[in-house]
Order: C-alpha cells, then sequence, then structure tokens
C-alpha cells in the first residue's frame, strides 16, 4: 500500500535531519567491520607471530588452536550483548544503551592493545564483540524505527556502508604498518579502536530517540515530537497519519503486555523470526571467512605475493558493493536482490573450489583465485550485508525489535563460531589443507539458501510496520506479499488487524484485476 507522503526523492533532496540522523547512527556500526578486518591483517604480521605464536624449527607460527582462540572465541561475548539489548533497549531507550555499548568497546580496546598473552588480547576481543552487537543491533534498529516506509532500504545501508568503509580503513593501516618490525605493527592498527566509542558516543548525543521506542514506554508526546525531527516537509496530515500507522503496531505498548523470548516462537512470530535471522546465518556460511578474518592468511596460501594489497582492494570493492546494494534494494527490492546475487556467490563459490584442484604454485591459477575471491567480495556485499541488517529490523513486530535482533545476531555469531573454529583445521596446511576446495563446501550452503529464499522470502518493499503486522498475521505465502493490499483499522489496542475485513477487501480487490 502506497503511503500519501513525500517521496524518497524528497527526502533524499529536502530532510536533510532524517539523512543526517541515518549517518550519525551508522558510526554504530564503524567497529564491527574495523575489528573483523584490522585483526586479519594482524595475524599475518610477523611481530604478532612472534608475540603470540608457537616457536618452531622453522620459527614462530601462529597454530590452529591459537587462531581459533584469537579470532572465534570472542563471538561467544554475541551472549552478553544480546542480553544487553534485550534488557536495556526497551527500558532505557536505544540512546542510553549505545552509550553502555561504547563503554565496553573502549574496555576491550585498551586491553587488545596493551596485550602480552593470548589470554588478555582474547578476553579484549570478547569486550569488543560484546560491544559490537550491542551498537550493531542499536543502530540497525535506531535507524529503521526512523526511516519512512520508502527509505527503509537505503538508510539501513548507509550503516552497512559504514560497517565497509571501516574495513577499507583497517586493511589500509594493515598494508601501511605490516613492514614494521615492532610491536608497533600490528599495536597501531588495533590501538585505533581507542578512539572510535568516543566518537560514537559523540554522534548519539545529537540523536532524539526513537518514536517507536517512545511509544512503547506511553511517551506519546515525544514520540511525536521525534518524529517531526526527521520529518521535514510533512503536512500536519501526514504526520498524525503516520503516527497512527505506529499506534497501529502489533502490541506495542509496554504496559498492555509483556513480552518473553518465547513469544518470539509463537504463532506467526515464528514465521518473522526465521525470515529475520536466516540471511545472517547463511552469510557465515557463504564463504565470508575468506573475505574478512582469514582474507590475508588465505592469500598467503594460494601463492600472492601482495595479499595485503588485495585484501584492500578486496574491501574497497566490498564499499563498492555495499553502496551498490543498499541503492538498489528499494529500487529492485529484497526479493530480487537476494536472489541474484545469491546467484552469483553460488558460481564463484563454485569456481574458486574448482580452481582449487589445479596446482596453487601456478601464478594463473593463484590470480585466478584471488580475482574469484575480489568478485565474492563485492556480491557478498551487495546481497547478503544489506539484507542481513535490514531483516532483522524490517521483519519482526515493534515489541519484538530488539530480542528478534539480539536472537538474529546471536545465530550469526554461533553460526561464525562454529565456522570460524572449524576453518582452520579444514583449510589450513596444518589441518585438512583443502585450501581453496573449501569453497565447494560453502557452495553447497548457498544451494540450500537460494531454494529456501526462492520459496520463503517475501518482497517487504515499501510497507510501514503496521502493514507488515498485517500480512504476517493473514499467514500470506512469500509470493503474494508483493500486490497484498492489506485493510489497517485501528482497534482498541491500536494494533487490532481485522482480517475478515482483508479478505473481503482483496475479494473487492481482485473483482476488479
Amino acid at each position: 500500500m502506497a503511503d500519501a507522503t513525500p517521496s524518497a526523492a524528497y527526502h533524499l533532496l529536502h530532510n536533510r535531519r532524517l539523512l543526517f540522523t541515518a549517518v550519525l547512527l551508522s558510526t554504530g556500526c564503524f567497529t564491527f567491520g574495523y575489528d573483523a578486518s584490522v585483526i586479519g591483517g594482524a595475524l599475518a604480521m610477523p611481530p604478532f607471530v612472534k608475540q603470540f605464536g608457537t616457536l618452531t624449527p622453522k620459527g614462530y607460527v601462529l597454530t590452529a588452536r591459537t587462531t581459533s582462540i584469537i579470532v572465534a572465541t570472542p563471538t561467544s561475548g554475541a551472549l552478553v550483548g544480546a542480553a544487553i539489548n534485550s534488557f536495556c533497549a526497551d527500558r532505557f531507550g536505544r540512546r542510553k544503551t549505545m552509550w553502555l555499548g561504547c563503554a565496553i568497546s573502549l574496555l576491550g580496546a585498551i586491553l587488545q592493545t596493551s596485550s602480552f598473552s593470548v589470554a588478555t588480547i582474547t578476553v579484549g576481543r570478547i569486550f569488543t564483540s560484546i560491544s559490537v552487537f550491542v551498537l550493531v543491533g542499536m543502530a540497525i534498529t535506531f535507524q529503521n524505527e526512523l526511516s519512512p516506509p520508502s527509505l527503509k532500504g537505503l538508510l539501513g545501508g548507509v550503516s552497512v556502508v559504514s560497517i565497509q568503509s571501516a574495513a577499507v580503513i583497517a586493511s589500509g593501516i594493515n598494508w601501511g604498518t605490516h613492514s614494521i618490525p615492532t610491536s608497533l605493527a600490528w599495536r597501531l592498527p588495533i590501538g585505533l579502536q581507542n578512539v572510535f566509542p568516543i566518537i560514537i558516543a559523540t554522534c548519539t548525543f545529537f540523536v532524539m530517540e526513537s518514536p517507536t521506542a517512545l511509544l512503547i514506554k506511553g511517551d506519546d508526546v515525544r514520540a511525536e515530537e521525534s518524529l517531526r525531527r526527521v520529518r521535514q516537509g510533512y503536512s500536519e496530515e501526514e504526520i498524525a497519519d503516520e503516527m497512527a500507522r505506529l499506534k497501529m503496531q502489533k502490541s506495542l505498548r509496554a504496559a498492555e503486555k509483556e513480552i518473553s523470548w518465547l513469544d518470539l516462537f509463537r504463532g506467526t512470530n515464528l514465521r518473522r523470526t526465521i525470515l529475520a535471522t536466516y540471511a545472517g546465518m547463511m552469510i557465515s556460511l557463504s564463504g565470508l571467512i575468506y573475505a574478512t578474518n582469514y582474507a590475508t592468511v588465505f592469500l598467503e596460501q594460494v601463492g600472492e605475493t601482495s595479499p595485503y594489497m588485495l585484501v584492500f582492494i578486496l574491501n574497497i570493492l566490498t564499499f563498492a558493493g555495499a553502496i551498490t546494494g543498499g541503492a538498489l534494494v528499494d529500487v529492485i527490492g529484497r526479493r530480487r536482490l537476494a536472489l541474484s546475487s545469491y546467484t552469483m556467490i553460488l558460481i564463484i563459490d563454485c569456481t574458486i573450489g574448482g580452481l582449487g584442484f589445479a596446482k596453487l604454485t601456478s601464478p594463473s591459477v593463484a590470480k585466478a583465485i584471488a580475482a574469484f575471491n575480489l568478485m565474492f567480495g563485492f556480491f557478498v556485499a551487495v546481497g547478503f550485508n544489506v539484507l542481513t541488517y535490514i531483516n532483522t529490523a524490517e521483519m519482526p513486530t515493534a515489541r519484538l525489535r530488539n530480542k528478534t535482533n539480539a536472537f538474529a545476531l546471536l545465530c550469526n555469531s554461533l553460526t561464525s563460531l562454529t565456522v570460524t573454529y572449524v576453518f582452520p583445521y579444514i583449510s589450513e596446511p596444518t589441518g585438512a589443507d583443502l585450501g581453496a576446495k573449501t569453497y565447494l563446501i560453502f557452495a553447497g550452503f548457498m544451494v540450500v539458501n537460494l531454494i529456501f529464499t526462492f520459496f520463503c522470502y517475501p518482497e517487504v518493499k515499501g510497507r510501514s510496520p503496521a502493514e507488515l503486522d498485517a500480512m504476517f498475521e493473514a499467514r500470506l505465502p512469500a509470493r503474494k506479499f508483493k500486490d497484498h493490499v492489506p485493510l489497517l483499522l485501528p482497534g482498541k489496542d491500536e494494533g487490532d488487524y481485522d482480517g475478515d475485513a482483508v479478505a473481503e477487501k482483496d475479494q473487492t480487490v481482485k473483482a476488479f484485476e
């Protein structure tokens, strides 16, 4: 159902406060991209290997066990991050929860920068992981709740661009410092993480609490004030209409109904939870591990002489992919973007996996693998990176948004944890030594992902939260979401959905088709 409100183009040209707010909130995602990229480069630096590695007859090496501990163990921080978001976001608001995340991030950065043992850097990375999930979860939720339906995808993509820009910066710094013979080579890029929480906390200070968060707490006056700040150009009638639609969201008021974690899996919420979660899990099973944490190490294994330069180029392409995906998601829609980008990733997985059977000592094979690895990063950013975060914000109900977001990020982390722990034992020379052939395993998961997306993933482009509540309550199949016209009727709980009325409206619409 199209809203009689200013178009996406109008917002982009005239609603500077909305765009400024989206950019400020996107800084909350910056630490995620930086942390994942910076540790990937540090793993291949000789001073880092000497500090945390094991001495062998051939010199210091990072064993598969040590690599897994440093890279994979910190993802367990998602458990704490999920709990913080679930408990704090609706009680204390999005802004205060983000400030808490900034404090935790600063503690983690201090521990990592000053570490001299595997235990210390791992503990520091656990704190960083906690903060990442707090900040990313709140930033994505915050942005979605402030965005008009016509811009939810694009503004959600701003956070993905922030993540990828951080990865570009981190890989560039790694490239510039990797030849330093002292521990400054890795302490400098990791130490810069001490600055980011201060910047994020400052940016959050200039953002007002989201309208939905204020409505949940029953503060309708401040909710309307918050909405007006990010709706420049709206008439009084349009403001009133959007406020009414926000109040129609299912089980909105905190005082009316207590929400538990089990509600994620009850009734139609189970379907919404699965849709919010699946892309985040599949991104870890797509082969992304090569393009982030282990990119530098992997490119060294296949014989590339300038892995830091290639990782830097990879992150630039990923950054370009994030911009492309963010621009397309509200133009061609979520479903079409997902199917096209996932198909490209499947083709790339099969190609790199097939090249793994060739002689990696051949320069042409090594260059081909590197080239497809770069393309992989671009298409992952176009599809997965954009849709993962948009899904967690769009699919749930307003009251379950924080819990769903936390649960989705937790599932993402547990999947990443499993893959990251298992990966070194499968791909590295000290393990099964599959190398690039590991991509064939990821290709199998992509086939499953494509089948699920085709049959189960609905098109929700341009839909308001109340409209999505209505369509999920009607239990529409995925293929009918795009053209469905729900009838929203405010009832005694401001979020009632009249199924009989909608059925009657559907019959009327079909009569004219």
